[in-house]
């Protein structure tokens, strides 16, 4: 092979490398905004000739690509700080629904406690009631306001029930009695 040819051989290599190069930074050009103006200026301040980057455009160029890694790591870091923060306040969140729900269930109970005490309550006073000469208890339910007096003769077994609102004055009979009847008229009918 002689001399000639072979200096032919790599100045062919030299522009397929150059025009390789050259292709894969324009393909980046492309994909990241702002290279494409660095390519720009580097053609601009490049000598008239063959399309291949000069010493200077390639240090813009690297410049550039390393300015881009290291917002990219900041925003990523960012991100990451981010995600950090919204992993602590669900767990946080989850922990207060949790408190949350359990302070639900205990006043469920206390509730449900209080209803059978005042359920019992009733049920005490309802068999006093029963219990007392009919003249006594309807004077006592005279005293009562219509609606506990009726929630009263509701709860009590229909004989003394009966007698003691007999006992009773008749206006006042009368509104104890429209008191009871009125107590289920706003319930749901099936």
């Amino acid at each position: 092979m002689s001399a000639r040819a072979g200096s032919q051989g790599l100045r062919g290599r030299g522009l397929l490398l150059s025009a390789l190069v050259g292709l894969v930074l324009v393909s980046a050009g492309l994909r990241l905004p702002g290279l494409g103006a660095a390519l720009a200026q580097a053609g601009r301040d490049a000598p008239p000739g063959p399309a291949c980057l000069d010493e200077g455009a390639l240090e813009l160029l690297m410049a550039d690509l390393d300015d881009r890694a290291r917002r990219l790591a900041q925003q990523e870091a960012a991100l990451a700080a981010r995600a950090s923060l919204v992993a602590t306040a669900e767990e946080r969140l989850s922990q207060e629904r949790a408190a949350l729900e359990a302070a639900e269930a205990r006043l469920s109970e206390v509730l449900a406690m209080a209803d059978r005490a005042a359920e019992r309550d009733v049920a005490r006073l309802t068999a006093m009631y029963e219990s007392m000469r009919p003249r006594q208890a309807a004077a006592l339910f005279e005293a009562m306001p219509p609606p506990i007096a009726a929630g009263f003769l509701g709860t009590m077994r229909t004989d003394p029930a009966a007698a003691i609102l007999a006992l009773m004055t008749p206006d006042r009979a009368r509104e104890v009695s429209l008191a009871l009847a009125a107590r289920n008229a706003r319930a749901p009918r099936e």
